[in-house]
């Protein structure tokens, strides 16, 4: 008798111990204000859907913690990063979206998780696995994508070439970054400053030439481009541009020589 209710309150405290973890869950739904804005989103830098949707629920995720969200928007470098303070337990957090900002609408209790038809479901503590986007919820040409092995880039415009990072930086940080570069009076400073600002950067041909056309010496330029090759998003584009800036062919064909790129 007594092995049985040994047996019998070490399975409870197996069951409690289930049912409290459990609880301190909480779920998060990020929903587009326009329909027709499809995003992607990470929680601190973890990829939570690579297709572009517009209405998620992430469920499963710990409570009385903070999260960085990170969204991006289908066709446009805006970045949304915000940190989440997630503090209810077996409450639902919903969020709007849209390019200004993630907005807290309201929390609710969650009542189940069973998927709704109108959200993309993540279940992020690997209870059950996320179903497959539907089309009512992503962007039609995103419909074939597997999402486990591809993550979504940029989309610039007119542009069909190899990419070298998938997302460059948006206008409003590339700007802050530039106006503070210009400010530098000696160059080895301003090659310092901007080496440091997108070391883990990545940037558009057009904005590279801006910073090109800020300095003044050959092997400023020089340098600049020997670094700044593999953070180009339009890659295919970046001998175009250096041209431009580097009077001679030998320091171009130093950059090619680097990264083993052959002439077209």
């Amino acid at each position: 008798m007594k092995f049985q209710v040994k047996y019998w309150f070490f399975g409870f405290c197996l069951l409690l111990f289930a049912f409290t973890t459990k609880a301190q869950t909480c779920a998060v739904v990020f929903e587009s204000s326009d329909t027709n804005l499809y995003f992607t989103s990470k929680l601190n830098q973890q990829i939570q859907n690579s297709v572009f949707v517009n209405n998620i629920k992430l469920t499963g995720l710990e409570a009385n913690n903070k999260y960085l969200a990170q969204l991006k928007f289908k066709n446009d470098t805006v970045e949304l990063r915000e940190t989440l303070f997630l503090l209810d337990a077996n409450f639902t957090h919903y969020y709007t979206v849209d390019k200004k900002g993630i907005h807290l609408k309201k929390i609710a209790p969650t009542l189940d998780e069973k998927p709704d038809p109108n959200q993309y479901l993540v279940v992020c503590d690997g209870w059950q696995r996320p179903p497959k986007p539907t089309a009512a919820l992503i962007d039609s040409s995103e419909i074939k994508k597997d999402t486990i092995q591809f993550e979504s880039h940029y989309q610039l415009k007119d542009y069909e070439g190899k990419i070298g990072c998938p997302w460059p930086l948006n206008d409003d940080d590339f700007n802050a970054i530039y106006i503070e570069f210009q400010q530098k009076n000696l160059e080895d400073d301003k090659l310092a400053f901007i080496k440091e600002k997108l070391d883990t950067a990545c940037v558009l041909t057009e904005q590279i030439s801006k910073v090109f056309a800020v300095f003044e010496y050959e092997e400023t330029k020089r340098d600049f481009g020997l670094f700044v090759y593999p953070k180009t998003f339009d890659i295919d584009r970046f001998f175009d541009i250096a041209k431009q800036h580097l009077k001679f062919e030998s320091h171009i064909e130093e950059i090619r020589e680097r990264y083993k790129v052959k002439k077209d």
